[in-house]
């Protein structure tokens, strides 16, 4: 694994400066290095908002929920999570699916729509 220069990685990060940031955020809550990879190289160069990738390695269930209270899926489903600059959980990267640049990428477009954002 690379540097991952666009990761905090919990509990050792401090998240709470990220989470101020108008940017859009992918928050990893999976020990899985390589979707980490992908994100934080998909945030290194976004196309036109900041992206920074939230890597939630040994963080309870209750933990995440009272950070970001909106999360409507089952939480044992979920890998990742896009959150928009407005910190609304945006789209869910669940376990069944194929991790690649395309579905990451695809889950950072969607946390950037107006919907999402005000």
């Amino acid at each position: 694994m690379h540097s991952l220069e666009k990761t905090t990685i919990i509990p050792d990060g401090n998240f709470n400066e990220i989470l101020e940031l108008p940017i859009l955020k992918m928050v990893i809550i999976v020990n899985n290095p390589e979707l980490v990879e992908i994100a934080n190289d998909l945030s290194l160069y976004p196309p036109n908002i900041e992206r920074h990738v939230l890597w939630f390695k040994d963080t309870s269930e209750d933990e995440i929920k009272e950070i970001f209270n909106d999360i409507n899926e089952d939480y044992n489903d979920i890998q990742a999570f896009s959150v928009s600059t407005t910190n609304k959980v945006a789209d869910y990267i669940l376990s069944h699916e194929i991790i690649d640049m395309v579905r990451v990428d695809h889950s950072f477009t969607i946390a950037g729509k107006p919907e999402f954002n005000i």
